[in-house]
């Protein structure tokens, strides 16, 4: 729980630097581009979603990762629900990967 808190404030703090791409278009976008340093996926996303985007993350070597609902998501980057985001920021990326590990 503690993990999870600390992850989705460190989401918040992605978006107010605008380092976050949140959303299927904003996210599919920040691929093509190659920003796209770090996926993530809410818990409850479509399986057909999950799977595209895992797809495409993987020919993209870009690591994905599953952390909380879409409505716990929304709320940390100031939105309703978000089942998907890009962080396109190697610090901050590295560091929601090696709190998501602990």
């Amino acid at each position: 729980m503690k993990q999870e808190r600390a992850l989705l404030n460190l989401l918040g703090i992605a978006r107010k630097a605008g380092c976050l791409s949140a959303g299927t278009e904003a996210v599919r976008s920040s691929l093509k581009k190659n920003e796209c340093l770090l996926l993530i996926m809410s818990t409850d996303i479509s399986d057909r979603v999950r799977k595209d985007y895992e797809e495409i993350s993987r020919r993209k070597n870009v690591d994905c990762l599953e952390i909380a609902g879409r409505v716990e998501l929304g709320r940390a980057v100031g939105k309703q629900q978000v089942t998907i985001l890009s962080v396109n920021e190697a610090r901050l990326a590295a560091r929601i990967k090696e709190l998501h590990r602990a």
